[in-house]
């Protein structure tokens, strides 16, 4: 003969353990979610700097002499988008998406007697540049910063 009651206790236990594991598997989906939420984040920020890198390119190819030699080495430039031109300003530019900030900065490239780069001494080299594209941005109340590194030179010569 079973106690009395004894069915109800089995059920708010059985209750117990199936709202635990549904807490459990809300809590691993709302973090899958957002892991999944930064890698889109990532590879955004990743594919903007490309972009950045070619607009940069870009306004070499049009004019090394007009686009690029007048840029300041060590200042941070945004990138704008107009009439099918990309332009460097030092206008800061909308968050891109409303979420990234995407800026260009230009440094001046020493080379040794060899003609190798060099970090420091030697002489500059005038017609080669180092370009890095930074992208920021803010997910969840943590900062994010992005970067990628290039040289360009006046292949052109114009």
């Amino acid at each position: 003969m079973r106690p009395r009651g004894f069915g109800i206790v089995e059920v708010v236990v059985g209750m117990a353990i199936i709202s635990a594991s549904f807490v459990a598997l809300t809590g691993i989906a709302r973090f899958s979610l957002n892991v999944i939420d930064q890698a889109n984040l990532n590879l955004r920020a990743v594919f903007l700097l490309s972009e950045g890198i070619e607009a940069v390119h870009l306004n070499r190819d049009e004019s090394w002499t007009n686009k690029i030699a007048p840029l300041s080495n060590g200042t941070a430039y945004y990138l704008s988008y107009s009439s099918g031109r990309w332009s460097v300003t030092a206008t800061p530019q909308p968050n891109i998406d409303g979420v990234f900030t995407r800026t260009v900065t230009l440094y001046e490239v020493r080379r040794d007697g060899s003609d190798n780069i060099v970090a420091s001494g030697g002489s500059v080299d005038s017609k080669t540049r180092k370009v890095t594209a930074r992208a920021t941005w803010s997910y969840l109340g943590r900062s994010y910063d992005e970067s990628v590194s290039a040289y360009i030179t006046d292949l052109f010569s114009n």
